[in-house]
């Protein structure tokens, strides 16, 4: 590039932010009217109140007429705001044979679009436009895209990437599609900052196509720790949202994130795109959402994490077992089994309902409703319709009875007033009634916790052949626990999914339809049962999935591989992307934390280069010395964001108590925290989904991390490190690295103080 292009292009950005600086203050203008007919509506309202209903239903639609309009110019204010401080971060020249010019389209390329106001002219393209892709998929030569009018050729003669940074050029270049570009090497080596951002200037082709994916209804997306997964589905979202503005709308989709600490961690992300933020939800929530908890004890899965990762206590095995079969496939084929057995069976024994000597509802006319006519309804709403219809009869019945009365009275002559003796009769009538009422209400209200506590005690179920072959050889263990738990008023982690599934069948779930796109991130930590929730929940829903196996943090639940997830969603046209690549940790960390599991698939890393992982041997038990030194140390080499991470919350309480005395540091022992910036103390099982600048892993000794099944817990703590891996221990190291090559980290020992 020489400098005539240089100044050429140093002329463009200052052309670009005039145009902006102008749209800002026109569209400044445009706020503070809007925001002032708002305000003058709704005078208009309160000042006319109690006006005709016509009139408020009036003043009510142009309010929230308003109120859109308010809210599209602000944030059109606010997308031009961040326009102002980096109004494009790429350049193609793409020249076209059916144009019938020799020159080449110059395209700039943005976080959104930008207009010349007089002539209409696309001063920047928005980078999910369809000519935008070509910038993430092709280098310079032959290249295409694909728009309405069909698929459009060419070649790509120039592609440039600029820094722009408060309007100010930082650098330019001209650069092939490469993974080891400058521009994301600058973005891979800085500091981590408090949240994800957007990483629209350094997208890889390979995450291109995952984000430009508009022709499967289910998109699974598997990748290593750091590959990009979460930052895909969020651009993936911007993306579809831009694509079918029409018909889809941030209200219209959903994340479920593992915890509100992820959720807050990637708040920004679609709004520095100029997307409102999406509905955010956890699977707890939903769980709390449905008032179990209002009545019942929940377990949640922190809570059921730290239990099982402390030291062992009395009935350790048998809740391992417990939570291994209820996460289990067999555990969903004796719910289904369980759901059909009480389709079939709840009120084949019911009795005939009798009144005042009559059958007002006899034992076939529950089997005709029951099994016919109301068959196409869930047995929980099937019940309350065949609960409308007795009392209806009933009605009907007491009316008779009631005229006996009036009859039997009068003809007694112990009452003359007519009002008296309908009194009378009406009282007699409904005192009658009242024990029948008591009956029909048993009858026909479900119970759905006394029906989740028989499955482990109906004999006539549980003896079947078919489903005597579901049951672990330590049924009569988990029953025992199992109830002991329920009828104590608790329901743990592992029956939660089990019971709100149960419930859901028998009494409709909650569907909603207005959701038309559900992302699930962290996949790996779903079990069945939570899926064919899901499913229910959203039947009219797309769906992108993203996971990864080998960073599955809870050691004993039986999770859901993506074949059986496909099948459990039953929607054609699922696709299986598979990510290779890793952006976040240093060639040196990723090779590490791949030895930690020796059966994976091995996977490459970006050519950024750092220190190799630290292994540090303290030379006493309480290592807090050692800790503060190495957070001095980093701070030093300028990294902001570290985090100290303990298995357990009881652990990270107690570590966090020793170096707050002596450093600022916050903890996060809840999975409502929020995310904090600055040096952090986390439990393991809540680490997932973040990543730091530097990971100082406290106690990694086989005490700690000893058993087989929390390989895949300490591998996933290692991979939240971006340029730094230290650990720490006093006792034996934990095998998992113990048994690494030892070229792969540097040992020291503790300075002496």
């Amino acid at each position: 590039m020489d400098n005539k292009e240089r100044e050429y292009e140093l002329a463009r950005l200052s052309m670009t932010i005039e145009h902006i600086k102008g749209q800002l203050a026109a569209s400044g203008s445009q706020c503070s009217d809007s925001q002032q007919q708002l305000k003058g509506t709704l005078a208009d309202y309160w000042g006319n109140l109690g006006s005709s209903a016509c009139d408020e239903a009036q003043f009510i639609e142009e309010m929230d007429r308003q109120k859109r309009l308010t809210a599209l110019v602000h944030q059109k204010y606010s997308r031009l705001q961040r326009m102002a401080d980096s109004p494009y971060f790429g350049r193609i020249d793409f020249w076209e044979p059916q144009s019938g010019s020799e020159e080449a389209e110059r395209i700039y390329i943005g976080i959104s679009s930008l207009s010349h106001p007089g002539s209409g002219e696309l001063l920047v393209y928005d980078w999910r436009s369809p000519v935008a892709g070509m910038f993430y998929d092709f280098e310079r030569g032959k290249a295409w895209y694909e728009c309405p009018a069909g698929r459009i050729e060419g070649e790509i003669r120039l592609k440039r990437q600029f820094k722009i940074v408060n309007g100010i050029m930082k650098y330019m270049f001209d650069a092939d599609i490469t993974i080891e570009d400058e521009m994301l090497q600058d973005v891979l080596s800085k500091s981590s900052d408090a949240k994800m951002h957007t990483i629209v200037t350094s997208i890889q082709r390979e995450q291109n196509q995952i984000v430009r994916d508009e022709g499967h209804p289910v998109l699974f997306v598997r990748g290593p720790a750091g590959s990009g997964k979460t930052s895909i589905a969020l651009h993936r979202i911007a993306y579809l949202l831009y694509r079918e503005r029409e018909h889809l709308s941030s209200k219209n989709v959903i994340i479920f994130s593992p915890n509100h600490i992820f959720s807050d961690y990637i708040a920004d992300v679609l709004p520095e795109i100029g997307e409102e933020n999406v509905l955010q939800t956890t699977f707890q929530d939903y769980v709390k959402d449905t008032g179990v908890g209002q009545e019942l004890a929940l377990e949640d899965r922190s809570a059921q994490l730290e239990w099982l990762l402390g030291d062992k206590q009395a009935g350790w095995a048998t809740k391992v077992e417990n939570i291994r079969y209820k996460s289990s496939a067999a555990f969903v084929k004796l719910l289904d089994s369980y759901v059909s057995f009480l389709q079939e069976n709840l009120v084949r024994e019911h009795p005939p309902i009798r009144f005042n000597g009559e059958v007002i509802f006899s034992k076939g006319e529950w089997k005709k409703h029951f099994f016919h006519n109301l068959a196409h309804l869930p047995v929980g709403r099937r019940l309350k319709k065949i609960r409308q219809l007795i009392k209806n009869k009933l009605q009907s019945a007491i009316q008779r009875l009631r005229q006996e009365k009036i009859k039997e009275i009068t003809e007694n002559g112990n009452e003359v007033n007519a009002k008296t003796v309908e009194a009378m009769a009406r009282l007699a009538a409904g005192e009658a009634a009242a024990p029948l009422y008591e009956i029909i209400h048993k009858l026909t209200e479900l119970h759905a916790l006394s029906l989740y506590k028989a499955l482990f005690t109906r004999e006539d179920f549980l003896n079947n052949r078919e489903v005597a072959a579901l049951l672990p050889q330590t049924w009569q263990e988990i029953c025992r626990q199992t109830l002991r738990e329920l009828q104590a008023g608790r329901v743990t982690y592992e029956d939660s999914f089990g019971y709100l599934y149960l419930l859901g069948m028998l009494e409709g779930f909650p569907a909603n339809r207005e959701i038309r796109h559900v992302v699930v991130d962290e996949a790996q930590d779903y079990t069945a049962l939570q899926y064919k929730i899901i499913k229910q929940l959203f039947p009219a829903s797309r769906w992108t999935i993203l996971g990864d196996p080998a960073q599955a943090v809870h050691p004993y639940l039986t999770t859901a591989d993506f074949a059986e997830v496909s099948r459990i969603l039953q929607q054609a046209g699922s696709y299986f992307y598979t990510l290779k690549r890793a952006y976040r940790s240093t060639c040196e960390i990723h090779a590490f934390c791949q030895a930690l599991l020796p059966a994976t698939e091995m996977t490459e890393a970006v050519l950024r280069f750092g220190g190799k992982p630290r292994v540090v041997r303290q030379r006493q038990a309480d290592g807090t010395n050692a800790w503060l030194r190495a957070v001095e140390t980093l701070q030093q080499e300028g990294w902001q964001s570290i985090a100290l991470i303990c298995k357990t919350a009881r652990q990270a309480m107690l570590v966090h108590r020793a170096v707050s005395e002596r450093l600022p540091a916050h903890v996060i022992l809840s999975e409502e925290d929020r995310f904090r910036r600055g040096v952090v103390v986390i439990p393991s099982y809540l680490a997932k989904g973040l990543e730091f600048d530097a990971v100082l892993v406290v106690q990694a000794e086989q005490a700690q991390y000893g058993r087989p099944e929390e390989r895949n817990l300490f591998y996933t703590v290692c991979t939240r490190a971006l340029h730094r891996l230290c650990l720490f221990h006093f006792g034996a190291l934990t095998p998992f690295v113990a048994e690494l090559d030892t070229s792969l980290y540097d040992v020291v020992w503790e300075e002496n103080d």
